[in-house]
């Protein structure tokens, strides 16, 4: 199993949580805002670094290996992006085949038992992601 290390992005005070539609650089491109941090879940903060590049570009501040504190980001954690085993991929894409398939079949049970599967997966991947 790969170890898993927290990185924290923040992001710069010019950026606000909710902006003056007449100042559009207070807004960030992807909504996030300088009183909060994302946290990326990666095998290495150089691998959290470039998914930060990857989905922010270049509107981000900093990186950290320990959260911000409450008095610089008071809003606290406003994004976390899990990092995924290959496993828990393959098995979130098996339950994603099994419910789009299930689409197409002639019983409404078929299609909720898909479903239901596919949300067992989802709730073990988001509870093992919190571990």
């Amino acid at each position: 199993m790969t170890n898993i290390v927290e990185t924290y992005i923040t992001f710069g005070v010019q950026y606000k949580e909710n902006p003056d539609p007449r100042y559009l650089d207070e807004a960030h491109p992807r909504g996030m805002y300088g009183t909060g941090y994302a946290v990326i879940e990666a095998p290495s903060r150089d691998v959290a670094r470039d998914i930060a590049f990857a989905i922010f570009g270049q509107q981000w501040a900093f990186d950290y290996d320990t959260p911000p504190n409450e008095e610089h980001a008071p809003a606290g954690e406003i994004l976390r992006i899990a990092w995924l085993d290959r496993d828990a991929l393959s098995q979130a894409r098996g339950a994603i085949e099994e419910a789009e398939a299930s689409e197409h079949s002639d019983g409404f049970d078929d299609v909720f038992d898909a479903r239901d599967a596919l949300a067992d997966v989802v709730r073990s991947i988001i509870k093992g992601a919190r571990q």
